[in-house]
């Protein structure tokens, strides 16, 4: 297979494969979780990914604006389990967060945004600032910006 000629939409594809099968195979979830969320959100909401190693953003929008991606997947359910956790958030260098939701087998579920600053009050408000917000807080306070039809 010659990965160099993929495009973007066929690596994207690829990934998810692979990481479901991973999955499936060994039971073990592969360390794309990450990747997938930015590739899907880039893909479906026109941004320009930032240059690997960017503290505290992944990507630009088509105004400038800087964006800091989480994404989630889940380990055992069809559906991301809304009493875990986003994460922490390193660096307040972004204007807004989206938050990619997959199911099982990677493929996209739910896109959801929020402000830097209402994520900074709802930081400031959790009692372990090294565990981060948590999905269903996020949630709360996003507004969604993508669902898959299935949903």
């Amino acid at each position: 297979m010659d990965f160099d000629g993929l495009t973007k939409a066929e690596w994207l594809s690829h990934l998810t494969e692979l990481a479901s099968a991973h999955k499936r195979i060994f039971g073990r979830t592969l360390a794309l979780t990450d990747e997938l969320g930015e590739l899907h959100a880039c893909t479906l909401l026109g941004l320009n990914r930032a240059t690997a190693g960017m503290t505290g953003y992944d990507a630009v929008d088509s105004d400038g604006r800087k964006v800091q991606i989480k994404s989630r997947s889940p380990r055992v359910l069809d559906h991301v389990n809304p009493v875990g956790r986003v994460g922490r958030f390193h660096s307040w260098d972004f204007d807004y967060a989206l938050l990619v939701l997959m199911d099982s087998e990677y493929r996209l579920d739910a896109i959801w945004r929020a402000d830097r600053a209402d994520l900074e009050a709802l930081q400031a408000k959790v009692k372990n600032p090294k565990v981060g917000v948590g999905v269903s807080a996020f949630l709360r306070m996003a507004k969604r910006v993508y669902r898959d039809q299935k949903g």
